[in-house]
């Protein structure tokens, strides 16, 4: 876990240095760089999950955006009229979610006793390295974060996913921080 507090934003900056127009690939980038550094590093007996956000100006929408990355169970919430908006999407990237348990099972693994493999809750997650390559043909733990993006004004816009932002996609419904 500190291994990628300390390097998570420093490899989102590198990443933003060199494409500073796409900000939701360079969040993908910089978890991919850090899940691997980590790798490299030998820091493979633990994992960790992980949210990150960034507000920036987009001349292309005249406001200011909140771009949000996460993996695992790591949430954002924003306050907003008193009541807490959950900005990381619907999906704590359990692995007993459809969607998660069809990627890991597609991937190789299998859900056990609401585990992937029978070992790790959820599905995505930096390090967790016996539950990736090249320990199995392919991750069955992922490092691919969701990136989701709120546009910022008088008061927030409820969060879309980025491909809705280039694709003309609607945006999400409702969230609530569940319970």
């Amino acid at each position: 876990m500190e291994y990628v507090m300390e390097n998570l934003h420093v490899n989102l900056l590198a990443e933003l240095e060199q494409d500073v127009a796409n900000v939701p690939d360079c969040m993908m980038r910089a978890f991919e760089v850090t899940d691997s550094d980590m790798q490299t590093a030998g820091l493979s007996s633990s994992g960790c999950t992980a949210c990150c956000c960034l507000l920036r100006q987009e001349k292309a929408f005249a406001e200011r955006v909140l771009y949000t990355a996460h993996i695992g169970d790591a949430r954002a919430v924003l306050c907003r009229k008193g009541l807490a908006v959950r900005l990381t999407g619907a999906s704590d990237h359990k692995a007993t979610f459809s969607d998660e348990a069809r990627r890991v099972v597609e991937a190789g693994g299998t859900i056990y006793n609401e585990r992937v493999n029978g070992m790790l809750a959820i599905s995505r997650a930096f390090g967790d390295f016996q539950l990736k390559a090249p320990a199995f043909a392919n991750d069955i733990v992922s490092n691919v974060p969701e990136v989701s993006s709120t546009l910022v004004s008088d008061g927030a816009r409820e969060p879309r996913r980025c491909s809705s932002m280039s694709g003309g996609a609607s945006e999400t419904g409702p969230l609530n921080t569940g319970g």
